[in-house]
Formats: C-alpha cells, structure tokens, sequence
C-alpha cells in the first residue's frame, strides 16, 4: 500500500480517485479487526499484528492526507473537524449557486416518495450525495410532495438563489432515458454511470439504480472519507459527512424559524427536557418503560430524589394509546405532545391532509433542541433526529451521549 502511495506521487500512472478508494479500504478494514479485538477476539489480535501497527496505519493516513487530498481538493489542511464541515457546506453553496445556471448540469430531485416525511428528507439527502459527487446542481421538484401544498420554501431556505430550475431546452440537449421524470419504477431502471455526460439527470429513488456507483453504496465520497478518517472512525466519518447535508437541507426559512421557537414557547419546554420518538408503523415495538429507564437514568443522575428538577418530556408518537400509558405510569413526569396528532387522532381525519410538512418540521425542530434523546434507528425520525442534533453540537463526540437507539446503530438509507 505504501509502494502503491509513494508511486502516485511520483508518477500519474493512477488516478487520484482509485488511490483514495485503495486507501479508505484498507482503513476500513483496519478498523474493523479494531472492533473484533475490542470485543476479545483473539484471533482478531493475531490478524492485526500480520497486518501492520495502527501506528504505522495513522502515519500512512496522515501522509497520504497531507500529501494527496488536500491537493485533490484544493483546500488548506483541515486541522479540525469544524475546517472538513466548512469545506462541505463551501462546496455544497459554490455547486448550488453557478454563475450560469443555463450551462450547469443539474439532478432533478423529486419529492414524491411515497413515504413519510423524514423518508423523503433523507432521499433528498441521498439526491445532495449525487449532486455533491458528481459537481451538479439538484433542483428539487416538489410538485407532488404529500406534506405541503405550498412546496419546499413553505418551511425551509431554498437549495439555490440562482440556479432552480430546468428549462425546457435543457432537457432537449440531455440524454432522453437520463432525464425522463422518475416517478414508475416499472420503466425508469437508470445506470448513473451511463448517465454522466447527460446535461439532467433526473434520479430515480436509489432501489431503481442499475449497479450503483461506489460512493452510492458507502454513503460517502472517497475524498470525504479520507479527510475525516484523520479525525475519526469511518462508522463515525458516515455520520458526520450525512448529518452536514442534513444541517446544509435543514435550514427554516424565517417565518418557520418563527413559528417553530412559538411553538417551542406556547407548550412550555424548557430545559432540561429529554425527547422521545416512540414509532409502531412498520418499526419493531418496544415497551414504553424500555424507553422511560433511559430516561430515569437521565434524570436519576441530575437530580436522585427528583426535588429540584421539573421532569420534562417532549412525546413524539403514532401512538394515540402510547400518551395515555405514559400519563398514568410515571406521573412524576410532564409529557409534552404536538396537539396536532391528538385532533387528528380525536377526529379520524388523514395526518395527510397539505400541510404536515410545519407539523413534522415542529416535531424534529424540538426533538433535536433536546438535552437527550430516546428513539430507534430503525425510524427515520430518530435518525434524522439524530443527524440534526450532531450537526448542532459544537464537539462532535457531544452527540453519541445525547441520544440512545433501542435496536440498531446508526446507518443512512433514504
């Protein structure tokens, strides 16, 4: 690997893409015989004394970091996490806002997974990975978006103060099965690899990618990966990298800042306060008191006798019987709902009804203010949760203390 490193440097015999992509597998794999002998394997012990030292795996990273991607780059040596999280948000505008919209190629982004609605923020996160990759604009088309009728900017900033549209002649000069509306998974089959001189692409959810390419399946672009894996570990590389797309998307325009801090005023929560996003639909159940010990934890170590504290939890559920449960058990609590989903549990009437998407950004916006957190990554809401609450913690390692899963560990999917 060394051999392989120092000849790209000497020679332009490989490519700066393939060295990256060598280097963040041997680092993955590195890490995961850390793992296995951090558990007592002790077979794992023997491969990695075969395999070489971390000392020497630190060593060659920063090398090749120092050497080669800051140069691939072209950005100053990222001494903090904080440097590698400018960088991003710096692409992300610079790609977002070109100078001539007409001449950029752009991904189209449809808001129209039928899904809910932290499963349709995390597809355009996964449309933001394309975009990022592959140096194109995203233009989100929320015309048939469930949960607003007025759109995107309803709620949030928009992705782009220059480029936020395609234009009839663009599609014209693209390549027809590239940019073709992906809305019927039935005739929509798209190799992106195919697609990449097109000047639209229109991305089809990622179930309906022929052979997607490398930075698809592994969340993260190589260059990314290497300029945090000087940092951090590559499962925590994962969550850094999605939760700055998500901090980038998740920007509330001023009226929804507004509304939302009103919000926050009018139910009264104040801190500490811990959240808790109980899900049923689809998610594999777990008792209420499995989530409430996290929280007595929580509180126990603030406040044992719990006489100076005032007990706060902000219930995120679709649940109606999950409130009353929780109102009759632990009545030392003070459980705070969105009064919305009561009226629509009381009534009968559709949570899809035009306008979910300020009620949902409402329930996220508090859950992510929370001092901490109990969900499962199985939800999409827990996850998003998550993402944005790492994205506002000031020390990156803040967040794995800020909230507990009760199943799996973190991973991205749209």
């Amino acid at each position: 690997m060394v051999d392989k490193l120092e000849k790209v440097s000497n020679e332009d015999t490989l490519t700066m893409e393939n060295a990256l992509h060598d280097l963040n597998k041997d680092l993955l794999n590195v890490a995961k015989i850390k793992r296995q002998i951090e558990k007592g394997n002790i077979e794992a012990i023997q491969t990695f004394d075969n395999h070489r030292s971390f000392k020497t795996i630190k060593e060659l990273r920063n090398k090749v970091t120092t050497q080669s991607v800051y140069k691939h780059t072209k950005i100053a040596s990222p001494k903090t996490l904080e440097d590698v999280k400018n960088h991003i948000l710096d692409h992300l505008t610079q790609t977002q806002n070109p100078s001539d919209c007409n001449k950029q190629n752009k991904l189209l982004c449809h808001l129209a997974k039928p899904c809910e609605f932290a499963c349709q923020f995390h597809h355009l996160v996964y449309c933001f990975i394309v975009g990022y990759t592959t140096n194109r604009t995203v233009v989100i088309d929320a015309t048939d978006m469930d949960y607003s009728i007025k759109g995107w900017e309803d709620v949030f900033r928009p992705v782009s103060t220059t480029c936020t549209s395609v234009s009839a002649d663009e599609y014209d000069i693209s390549t027809p099965e590239c940019a073709m509306e992906a809305l019927h998974p039935q005739d929509k089959w798209m190799n992106l690899t195919l697609c990449q001189s097109s000047h639209v692409i229109s991305l089809p959810p990622l179930d309906w990618l022929i052979d997607p390419p490398r930075y698809i399946t592994s969340g993260i672009p190589d260059d990314v990966a290497i300029l945090l894996s000087v940092h951090i570990s590559a499962d925590e590389a994962l969550l850094f990298w999605i939760s700055t797309l998500v901090g980038f998307l998740f920007q509330l325009n001023d009226n929804m800042e507004k509304e939302a801090k009103s919000f926050e005023f009018g139910m009264g929560i104040n801190h500490p306060v811990v959240g808790l996003d109980i899900k049923r639909v689809d998610v594999d159940n777990h008792s209420l008191k499995a989530y409430m010990d996290h929280v007595d934890r929580y509180y126990d170590a603030m406040d044992p006798d719990g006489i100076f504290i005032r007990r706060r939890v902000y219930l995120v559920t679709d649940d109606p019987d999950i409130r009353s449960e929780a109102r009759d058990t632990y009545q030392n609590y003070q459980f705070i709902t969105n009064t919305h989903y009561v009226y629509l549990e009381e009534t009968g009437i559709s949570p899809i009804t035009g306008d979910e998407l300020k009620h949902n950004v409402r329930d996220l916006y508090i859950l992510s203010e929370c001092d901490f957190v109990v969900g499962t990554f199985s939800s999409q809401i827990s996850r998003l949760t998550f993402e944005l609450k790492t994205f506002k913690d000031d020390e990156f390692e803040i967040a794995f203390d800020n909230m507990v899963s009760l199943d799996s560990k973190y991973f991205f999917t749209e």
